[in-house]
């Protein structure tokens, strides 16, 4: 029996997805959505005609990954990570033969809370026989499945005696500006070094401060030279993007590479991870301490090693499924 993970195509999924490179038990296949108005239209007739097996499968998938899934047996397990679009969810579905599919959705499943459907998602899961889980707590009410923790790699970085700078912050700006402009007026204020590397998001307007603009780039930095930034810094920046309950991947990495984190997510409070000595909340009311105390007079207190392991791929996959499937070395 293996386990098949069946991911879209992404950076950080293929880096977590990397642990299992040598491992046969563990098989990775990338899905490649083909969007365009004939492939919209295919999916929706075969869809309404009751999904058959095979129909328009020369246009909706690339051939690669038809082979490849070709392979999956009834037995196999097979996990769909951050595939959270309903219509390819049935469609692949249907075109494996395994009956043991769980569905991760790693992403804040934000158009069906606007769409309020719901249920029509809860209802087409259930009549695919599809286990389902998400990383967040709002989106396991809406659709009651399995909450999990967010998910992450860690690998060795060489050890750095004198860090470069305090605070690190990458991504895409998203609407964010106000809580990255306020903190870097903190920081200016309490010499604290700070390096943010920003892209705008496809809504940004480009309209913003002289301290955001200055930190703008072209492009986004690969994970690889993120690793290294991370490395280079005591503390880790997280906002989360409106709507977003659930732990983005920067707390695991302050946790996995025992850095601080300043973050915008009061529900980090309910993790076990937890800790007021590693973690400061922006607009928290019950911090009392300045950001500049925080970074500088506070001492970082490492996580237990049992509490984690629970954020790690493999326990994180051993947790999905009562039977271990990844603990092959």
């Amino acid at each position: 029996m293996k386990l098949y993970v069946i991911s879209n195509s992404n950076i950080m999924a293929d880096f977590i997805l990397d642990e299992f490179k040598d491992d046969p038990n563990v098989v990775q296949i990338n899905f490649k959505q083909r969007k365009n108005a004939l492939t919209a239209s295919l999916k929706w007739i075969r869809l309404k005609m009751g999904n058959p097996r095979g129909l328009f499968d020369d246009t909706l998938f690339e051939k690669k990954f038809l082979d490849e899934i070709s392979q999956i047996q009834p037995e196999d397990k097979v996990l769909l990570w951050s595939i959270e679009n309903l219509k390819n969810t049935m469609l692949i579905a249907n075109e494996i033969r395994s009956k043991n599919i769980h569905s991760f959705l790693w992403n804040p499943m934000l158009r069906v809370r606007r769409k309020n459907s719901a249920e029509e998602y809860k209802r087409k899961i259930k009549e695919y026989g599809i286990g389902l889980s998400t990383f967040d707590p709002y989106d396991s009410k809406m659709l009651d499945c399995r909450l999990m923790p967010q998910v992450h790699r860690a690998v060795e970085m060489p050890a750095i005696e004198h860090p470069e700078f305090d605070v690190f912050f990458v991504g895409q700006l998203k609407g964010r500006e106000e809580p990255m402009s306020q903190l870097i007026k903190e920081f200016r204020d309490n010499d604290i070094s700070y390096f943010f590397h920003l892209i705008y998001g496809r809504h940004d307007t480009g309209d913003v401060a002289p301290e955001i603009k200055e930190c703008i780039k072209d492009e986004l930095m690969s994970y690889p030279e993120t690793l290294a930034n991370i490395n280079k810094s005591r503390c880790l920046l997280d906002l989360t993007q409106k709507g977003q309950q659930g732990l983005t991947l920067r707390p695991s990495e302050a946790m996995m590479y025992k850095k601080k984190l300043i973050t915008n997510n009061p529900a980090i409070k309910n993790e076990p991870f937890y800790n007021p000595d590693n973690i400061w909340i922006l607009d928290d009311p019950d911090e009392k301490r300045s950001v500049a105390d925080f970074l500088k007079h506070v001492p970082y207190t490492p996580v237990p090693a049992d509490v984690e392991q629970r954020y790690h791929i493999r326990p994180w996959l051993d947790a999905l499924w009562p039977a271990p499937v990844a603990s092959a070395q």
